[in-house]
């Protein structure tokens, strides 16, 4: 009887998150993409030059899939004749792109299909954006509903709606989101140790595929963490000198002391470097 009526308090638990999560996400939506919505997709948000380049971008690679003899090399789109290579001058977003032909394949036209595939792009980002919080960063339901709101339909965000490169931000979420478990304390196994890190280069790899504006900065972001992470890992070694086993020190410690040691470690190289000035 106590089994039954924990589960059913953990369904209804699950229920209320799942709801939580659909009202927010749908809110943000239609804050954010009402003009086309309420149009029946007649209309395109908003810049009248990214957003039609960007939607020629997407038919581009649509049917180069389904074989179209004008489009039959992907990188030489038939632009800039005679021009070759023409689509390396901007974002390819061909990791985006299948949500897109799925769309063209159910004979949506293109710039209907297009404004759908931006709601889309919008709602992975979002839901990206709350598995990190919630189980990355162990927040409460409705702090994570509010943070991907924040990483999704901010207004810092929206207002580069007419930049539909910028609007799918998933893959730089999720390739976080395998960091942290991999780096979290907690054991792993082999297989899904691999699992994360073929997670996370995929992730790296296709983001620079979707647009290098957010490739180049996911590659910049890892390499400032990688580069303190070692800043940090040298720190602890150098504040912990005291206290390895062997030391006369290491006998008499107290709970707490550690702490201190490092604490007046860093507080000593601070005041080393200002004390020269």
């Amino acid at each position: 009887m106590h089994l039954d009526l924990g589960e059913t308090q953990e369904r209804r638990f699950c229920f209320r998150e799942l709801l939580l999560i659909a009202v927010v996400m749908t809110a943000g939506v239609l804050l954010s993409y009402s003009p086309m919505i309420f149009s029946g997709f007649s209309r395109m948000q908003s810049d009248p030059g990214d957003t039609r380049f960007n939607n020629y971008v997407l038919e581009h690679s649509y049917r180069w899939v389904t074989g179209d003899p004008m489009h039959e090399e992907l990188w030489s789109p038939p632009i800039f004749y005679p021009e070759k290579n023409t689509l390396a001058y901007s974002d390819t977003l061909l990791s985006l792109a299948p949500a897109y032909w799925v769309l063209r394949s159910l004979e949506i036209e293109p710039h209907r299909a297009f404004g759908m595939w931006m709601i889309l792009m919008s709602v992975l980002t979002y839901l990206a954006a709350y598995c990190l919080l919630r189980h990355g960063l162990r927040r409460t339901a409705i702090g994570s509903s509010l943070g991907a709101w924040m990483m999704t339909f901010a207004s810092s965000r929206i207002v580069q709606i007419g930049h539909q490169q910028l609007i799918g931000h998933f893959l730089t979420l999720i390739a976080f989101h395998a960091l942290m478990v991999l780096f979290a304390h907690r054991p792993l196994s082999q297989r899904y140790r691999q699992f994360c890190w073929g997670l996370f280069w995929s992730c790296v790899v296709t983001q620079f595929y979707a647009g290098y504006y957010f490739g180049f900065f996911l590659f910049l972001c890892v390499a400032l963490c990688v580069v303190c992470a070692l800043c940090l890992c040298a720190l602890y070694a150098y504040a912990a000198r005291p206290f390895v086993s062997g030391s006369p020190a290491r006998s008499k410690m107290r709970p707490g002391d550690f702490d201190v040691g490092c604490g007046r470690s860093v507080a000593s190289r601070v005041a080393l470097f200002y004390g020269r000035q």
